[in-house]
C-alpha cells in the first residue's frame, strides 16, 4: 500500500550496507533527497510480507541455531546461505518492512540488496574461514532484543553459543538479525556478521 511522506530538504543519510537491520545504526552520507527522482520522493511502497512461509525457514531460533552449527561444522556455505533471506525474499517481501528511511526507498530494493548481500556474504566467508570444519556442538541462541513490525518479529543481536572439541563454550557473534514470520511460524537469518 502506498503512503505519502514529507521530505526534509536537508541532506539525508542512508543506513550502512546492513540497511536491512531494523536498528539501521551506522549511517553514511548520501545525496540530498531533492536529488532523487520526484516520483521516488513522492511515493514509497511497502512490500506485503504475506502469509506464505519463507523457503528453508526453521521452526524456532533453536532449530535455526542448530542448523547453522551443523553447516559450520560441515564447512557448508550452500547450507548456510539457504538459512538466510535470499534476493527474491528481500526484494519482493521484506524491502518495505525493513527500509526505514526515505532515501532507502529512493535507492530501491535492487541496490540495497546488492549492498546488503555483499556485506552479509563477506561476513559469512570470514566466519567459514575461521570456524568452518571445526567440530562444534550447539548450546543455545541468545537474543538481546526483539522488535515487531510489518507482520514480522526481528530478533536482534543474537549470540550463538557453541561448545568446541575441548568442551569449552564459545559465544559467537556470527548471526545477523533473525527474522520470525509469525504467520507461518518460520525463522530465517536476515544476514550474517562476524564480530568475534
Amino acid at each position: 500500500m502506498a503512503e505519502q511522506r514529507e521530505r526534509d530538504p536537508a541532506p539525508v543519510v542512508v543506513a550502512s550496507a546492513d540497511v536491512a537491520s531494523p536498528r539501521a545504526n551506522a549511517a553514511k552520507p548520501a545525496v540530498a533527497a531533492s536529488a532523487a527522482p520526484a516520483d521516488a520522493r513522492a511515493v514509497e511502497t511497502e512490500t506485503e510480507v504475506g502469509d506464505a512461509p519463507f523457503a528453508g525457514a526453521q521452526p524456532s531460533t533453536e532449530a535455526l541455531g542448530r542448523a547453522v552449527v551443523q553447516a559450520l561444522a560441515s564447512n557448508d556455505r550452500v547450507a548456510l546461505s539457504a538459512l538466510a533471506i535470499d534476493a527474491s525474499e528481500y526484494k519482493t517481501r521484506l524491502f518495505g518492512a525493513i527500509a526505514r528511511h526515505p532515501s532507502a526507498f529512493a535507492m530501491g530494493p535492487d541496490l540495497l540488496w546488492d549492498m546488503h548481500a555483499g556485506e552479509s556474504f563477506g561476513h559469512l566467508q570470514q566466519t567459514l574461514d575461521r570456524l568452518g570444519g571445526q567440530p562444534l556442538e550447539f548450546v543455545a541462541v541468545e537474543v538481546r532484543a526483539t522488535e515487531a513490525h510489518h507482520g514480522l518479529v526481528f530478533h536482534k543481536k543474537p549470540v550463538l553459543r557453541v561448545r568446541d572439541a575441548d568442551g569449552q563454550e564459545l559465544r559467537l557473534g556470527v548471526l545477523g538479525t533473525i527474522i520470525e514470520h509469525p504467520a507461518s511460524g518460520g525463522f530465517k537469518l536476515l544476514s550474517f556478521r562476524d564480530v568475534d
